[in-house]
């Protein structure tokens, strides 16, 4: 017969005594350490001397890393909260909420997560209904709505949580990727979404961790990172409507940007979490991946391509930016079947970027359809060609498609600015 089950509790003060003798009255379970604040939290966790933690909610530093790290040792997590916070706590993707003044409630809220049918005590596993990171979280999800502190609750989720999990209608997310060799994807993005904003409500978000930009193509002065502030609150929170009009800034009256870090060096600041609220179109531009494999599903905490991968996957179309030269389809072959990889179901909007006579030939359009047709068969290509009128509009910070309309340049946008309104309803064929 196996022993009780170790936890490790971090509560406030004031109930805390009561809580750990109620916890050790119990025949299950048993309080292995009490902890001053998160940082012991995570260091129990790594010493694996337990196999589930209470924490209090109103620790400013609790957030959904942390949740996400005390899960990736093992450790089922209940967070002390009112039970009327318990929607916006949903964020946190804790295994349970309880009141943190009933003992006894967070008693039930062990047993509920003791008893869960795939928790084993020995094995320290979370219940869970796959292996990936998507089944872990509809385990959890399904075992809140059981749980004490969601037993009365109401089941609505918020605008934000319906947007993540694909239960109602909001806007679409496009994303602007490409492989490395600056071919320009950030150019791409800001003059696609100048043109979109002539027909849709549009948010163009600099998810570029590596060299954000577009701030400084849109001529603002920037004293803050909007998706910087938008990710701290989404670790902690649902992301609504007041939070993302807070943190973006307008360039007109149906265009707002969302800015970058304002260093590559505060890249760990992003998560990959995204929401839909507001706005008919959604422009996401991304750096480039290393093209090294990425662990499934998106996490809180990961690398530069778990952000890229994490966006791509969420997307509803996916543009692939690419030198229209020898040197960028070479660097487009081995993008492409990334994306394939860590996304199946995504055919990419493939954009040869930069054409010209000297890059590719005296009839580049010609050179450039044959030299990819072997190795991706079948797919039309947006050509946008080398111009360096782009340089001078991006000098007074006006969009191309906007400043030379007329211009084969601002023609070529124009189009694929009609190729990426079409995944709207309104705008399809």
């Amino acid at each position: 017969m196996s022993g009780p089950i170790s936890v490790i509790v971090c509560a406030p003060t004031q109930t805390e005594g009561r809580l750990v003798q109620a916890i050790n009255e119990s025949e299950e379970f048993t309080v292995s350490r009490r902890c001053a604040d998160l940082t012991e939290v995570r260091a129990c966790a790594r010493s694996s001397v337990a196999q589930c933690a209470i924490i209090d909610a109103d620790d400013p530093d609790l957030d959904a890393r942390i949740v996400e790290d005390l899960h990736a040792h093992h450790i089922g997590v209940i967070v002390l909260a009112p039970l009327a916070d318990a929607p916006s706590l949903r964020a946190l993707h804790a295994d349970g909420i309880a009141q943190p003044d009933s003992p006894d409630g967070i008693v039930d809220s062990l047993r509920a997560l003791g008893m869960s049918a795939s928790f084993s005590p020995e094995s320290g596993e979370l219940p869970q209904t796959g292996e990936d990171a998507s089944g872990r979280r509809e385990a959890q999800i399904a075992h809140q709505k059981r749980s004490y502190a969601f037993a009365d609750g109401d089941d609505e989720l918020s605008d934000a949580q319906r947007s993540v999990d694909g239960t109602a209608e909001f806007g679409k997310i496009i994303c602007v990727w490409g492989p490395s060799g600056a071919p320009g994807r950030s150019t791409i993005a800001f003059n696609v979404a100048a043109g979109a904003s002539a027909s849709a409500r549009v948010l163009l978000v600099d998810a570029d961790t590596c060299a954000p930009s577009l701030a400084h193509m849109a001529g603002i002065a920037q004293d803050a990172s909007g998706i910087a502030v938008l990710s701290r609150t989404a670790a902690r929170t649902d992301v609504g409507a007041d939070e993302i009009r807070g943190a973006a800034v307008p360039l007109t009256d149906s265009l707002d940007i969302l800015t970058g870090i304002t260093s590559p060096q505060r890249w760990r600041e992003v998560s990959p979490a995204a929401a839909r609220s507001l706005y008919d179109l959604i422009i996401v531009d991304v750096a480039a991946a290393t093209l090294d494999p990425v662990a499934p599903g998106n996490r809180h905490q990961g690398s530069r391509d778990d952000l890229v991968a994490a966006i791509v996957r969420s997307a509803d179309a996916v543009m692939c930016v690419f030198r229209g030269d020898s040197l960028g389809i070479n660097r487009l072959v081995d993008a492409y079947q990334w994306v394939g990889q860590i996304a199946p179901h995504v055919e990419p909007i493939l954009v040869a970027n930069h054409v010209s006579s000297s890059g590719a030939g005296p009839r580049p359009v010609n050179a450039i359809v044959q030299a990819l047709a072997p190795v991706i068969p079948g797919r039309s290509i947006q050509l946008v060609p080398e111009d360096s009128r782009v340089s001078a509009s991006l000098l007074h910070a006006r969009a191309i498609v906007h400043a030379e309309p007329d211009q084969p340049i601002g023609q070529a946008l124009a189009a694929l600015t009609q190729v990426v309104l079409a995944v709207l309803p309104e705008h399809a064929a």
